[in-house]
């Protein structure tokens, strides 16, 4: 290899500091199998044909076209990309890693912020080729991706320029670990918390229990959401399971924690899923209004999808969390609203460390220490502005549908 572009000089040359080093293990592994005639992601013509195939806007596929010479332009980004690709789409690889990643510098120029959208578009091949020894119909694989458009318009949003940093989340689609249906999209994973929940043999009634020990204000939150503390008002949660009965603290179907113990006998119910449990996480994408049917639909189709096409898959219900899952909507909004008719499909339950962050973030951009300043261009963002002008905090929230062998039941 080329001594002048050894690691040491490649990180220099990319002006990225002591965190680079990260890559310093692994570097001599991909740079062995370096060619520049593997950078097929810069190769022009690969290029328009790979933007093609994806849902994207023109203007991301011009910034694609305008910062492609930049990128050729610079050996040693050349070959820290090769790298990252290597790491990415040849290697058994932790994505937990890619939160240490470090972004190229500003000093470079506003070109070198679209260095991972190359890197994530060069994983175009992997996950076509993963969809079909799957099944998958392509037009699938094509509307998964076009999320990867939706991180690039929002950092252009952040920041005035186009690039990507949210490698995290594009890199769970790239690997086949997520994909989208219509509406929705939906990662197999396991239910992170305390929580038990069951069904009533007789009927579709689905009851949530607190797990023991957890801490909740008076409004149902966990303490300590919002950074909100109650203090000695706070209350204590307990569950008990015995051969005859369950017994425990309520979730509300909208989310709230109830003080009082509620009995269950084991005779009449039977618990589907806790902690641990087998699930498939349900994301809402930036992709347009969110109308019920499309919702409802969506959600039909991956309960038959997932055992087709990923067969090793299991999950006993659906969940979500999101700052659309605010119980507080309820109080402000329409009945006909399609945040509201959305909630409706879930049972509600709070989530501990819940904030206003993603809230804030989701429908103004960014946050706003004052909130008169923040802009009340939409009927969401005023009901937004007038709750915390009332004293209140917004708050993600969750939500589940179970789902078994027998049907979808929520509520």
């Amino acid at each position: 290899m080329d001594q002048s572009l050894n690691f040491a000089a490649v990180i220099k040359a990319a002006g990225i500091p002591e965190q680079g080093a990260i890559w310093a293990d692994t570097w001599p592994d991909s740079q062995a199998s370096f060619h520049l005639n593997g950078l097929y992601f810069f190769q022009p013509r690969w290029l328009e044909e790979a933007l093609a195939k994806l849902k994207i806007p023109e203007t991301i596929k011009e910034a694609f076209r305008k910062t492609h010479p930049f990128f050729t332009q610079h050996p040693a980004l050349q070959r820290l990309a090769w790298h990252c690709c290597h790491l990415l789409y040849q290697t058994r690889f932790d994505p937990a890693a890619l939160q240490t990643w470090p972004l190229l510098p500003e000093s470079l120029g506003p070109d070198a912020a679209m260095f991972y959208a190359f890197v994530c578009l060069a994983g175009l091949p992997q996950i076509e080729r993963l969809h079909r020894q799957r099944g998958i119909d392509p037009a699938i694989t094509y509307d998964t991706l076009a999320d990867f458009a939706l991180w690039i318009e929002h950092y252009h949003q952040q920041f005035g320029v186009w690039g990507l940093s949210n490698i995290s989340w594009v890199y769970g689609y790239l690997s086949d670990k997520l994909i989208k249906l219509g509406r929705l999209q939906y990662r197999p994973s396991v239910f992170p918390y305390d929580f038990h929940v069951y069904r009533r043999r007789r009927d579709p009634q689905v009851s949530m229990l607190a797990g023991d020990g957890m801490q909740f204000r008076p409004d149902g939150q966990f303490e300590g959401a919002n950074q909100i503390t109650a203090g000695a008002d706070c209350w204590t949660s307990r569950w008990i399971s015995t051969p005859t009965e369950i017994r425990g603290h309520l979730i509300s179907p909208t989310g709230i924690a109830q003080p009082q113990i509620a009995t269950l006998p084991t005779a009449e119910w039977d618990e589907v899923f806790v902690r641990q449990s087998p699930i498939l996480e349900v994301h809402i994408p930036a992709a347009g209004p969110l109308t019920h049917e499309a919702c409802v639909n969506s959600l039909r189709q991956a309960k038959f999808f997932f055992p087709i096409h990923y067969p090793e898959v299991s999950f006993c219900a659906f969940t979500c969390v999101s700052w659309l899952m605010d119980n507080q909507f309820d109080r402000y909004l329409p009945e006909a609203s399609n945040i509201l008719q959305f909630q409706r499909d879930f049972y509600l339950h709070p989530v501990p460390g819940a904030s206003d962050a993603q809230t804030y973030e989701r429908v103004f951009g960014r946050s706003y220490e004052n909130i008169d300043e923040a802009p009340q261009t939409t009927s969401l963002q005023r009901t937004l502005v007038a709750h915390v002008k009332a004293g209140g905090r917004w708050h993600s929230g969750g939500g589940f549908i179970v789902h078994d062998s027998n049907g979808i039941y929520h509520n």
